[in-house]
């Protein structure tokens, strides 16, 4: 298997922008909106709020009422022509203070709306070291591999503000400078926090990721490929949360050898676990936008294979029409004469297709439909229409 490039999103015309956005088949994010496709729970980083903070800096609590919270500036990053300087006092609402924490407080306010009267404040429990963390952490103007390399040494740091800080910053980054960066990572650590139960769940797909983009040559992928295998087949507890993530970071590493494991594992049995089924489909979603071209071809079969589910079938249908592979309308053809009039969404699903597919073929199998079933293209089509392009 070749090294991973990341790539584009592919485009689509106007029109079948549309017909995708009316059958709800939005394309992923672009490879700049997010580092980690994988990531879940994705919240404001400490730099995104000082970018957009009028007070950033750190403070002491000197006394609490039952109104107020009277602080005193130790240091400030930032600060409003005319505010209160270091060494002075400040107050702010008691309504916005944790219930634990002080008493050192890192103080972040945003000047008030025109609809306001005071300012919006938030604090977070602090200390020296927080604090000198988000010092020195690289503005938002730095370039991303720079500013991941800083946060890169704070993964999974005792202080647990730190690492779920660090953690946001790789997960909104963009995608090329997170692959960019992985193979600076140690890969004996990354296995450790996979293998913790301490780590947090929601971390490990990124970890798995980053495992994966960081093998540079066929001996490390080989060694990456093995140890997710083993993650996939041994599903620890509380592991089944992040399972769409390992399932994409292995197939990154094993490449097409992989897909056919999973085809044997998971798809080769008539009956299969829907929510593996669900996590697989999610994982060949983000390796089509992201991964090397040599997948798709087993991504497809795959995605074909999933058609004989009924728990994840009409999604695969989308996955389908999305990658626009239109070697798939035998299989949907096939679908359609095995599907009773009491299926109407799945039956729709198809029309959806079928509308979207540019062969002879299609367009026949729609006469037919409309002569068999008067309305139901109609009803598909107009609802298409009627919807402006995908954003």
């Amino acid at each position: 298997m070749q090294p991973f490039r990341p790539r584009s999103k592919r485009s689509f015309s106007p029109g079948v922008m549309a017909m995708l956005g009316a059958l709800g088949l939005l394309l992923a994010q672009a490879a700049s909106a997010q580092g980690c496709p994988f990531c879940s729970a994705l919240k404001p980083t400490l730099a995104q709020k000082q970018n957009e903070a009028a007070w950033v800096g750190l403070a002491q609590e000197v006394e609490r009422t039952p109104a107020e919270l009277l602080l005193r500036w130790l240091h400030q990053l930032k600060k409003p022509k005319g505010a209160s300087a270091t060494g002075e006092n400040f107050a702010v609402p008691r309504r916005v203070v944790p219930a634990r924490g002080g008493p050192l407080w890192i103080v972040l306010g945003w000047k008030p709306a025109p609809e306001e009267n005071t300012p919006r404040w938030e604090l977070i429990p602090g200390d020296e070291l927080l604090y000198g963390y988000l010092v020195r952490a690289p503005g938002l103007r730095t370039p991303w591999p720079k500013r991941l390399r800083y946060f890169a040494r704070f993964l999974e740091h005792p202080n647990p503000l730190v690492a779920e800080d660090a953690y946001q910053e790789f997960a909104h980054a963009p995608y090329e400078a997170v692959a960019q960066v992985a193979p600076q990572l140690p890969p004996e650590k990354l296995r450790q926090w996979i293998l913790d139960p301490e780590v947090i769940q929601a971390r490990k797909g990124l970890y798995a990721l980053l495992l994966a983009l960081g093998a540079q040559d066929a001996a490390q992928r080989e060694q990456a490929a093995g140890f997710l295998q083993r993650i996939l087949v041994e599903q620890p507890d509380g592991f089944r949360s992040g399972l769409d993530g390992f399932i994409g970071a292995y197939l990154l590493a094993a490449g097409p050898a992989g897909l056919q494991w999973v085809r044997r594992r998971w798809l080769a049995a008539p009956e299969s676990d829907p929510g593996i089924q669900r996590h697989l489909l999610r994982a060949l979603e983000v390796l089509h936008q992201y991964g090397p071209r040599e997948l798709r071809p087993g991504m497809a079969l795959c995605a074909q294979r999933l058609l004989d589910y009924p728990a994840v079938r009409t999604e695969a249908i989308r996955t389908l029409a999305r990658w626009q592979h239109w070697d798939s309308l035998p299989r949907l053809l096939a679908l359609w004469e095995k599907t009773g009039r009491d299926d109407a969404r799945l039956r729709r699903w198809i029309v959806g297709y079928l509308l979207l597919c540019p062969r002879p073929q299609a367009r026949r199998k729609l006469e037919q439909i409309r002569k068999q079933h008067p309305g139901l293209v109609e009803q598909v089509q107009r609802g298409l229409l009627l919807l402006p392009p995908a954003q």
